[in-house]
């Protein structure tokens, strides 16, 4: 079988009326699913990658 590569977070995001928040889930080995999402608080893609 072969091995699955997977990114260790994943970074979406949400609209909440006119303002656009960025949240970070991580990837989990254990139970081979990301975590809940967690919100960055930051308001560009850019400044939320370089938080996590």
């Amino acid at each position: 079988m072969q091995e699955i590569t997977r990114n260790s977070y994943s970074i979406y995001k949400r609209e909440t009326g006119s303002r656009t928040i960025w949240y970070v889930r991580f990837w989990d080995d254990e139970t081979q699913s990301y975590t809940s999402g967690r919100s960055t608080g930051q308001t560009t893609k850019a400044a939320a990658n370089r938080l996590v």
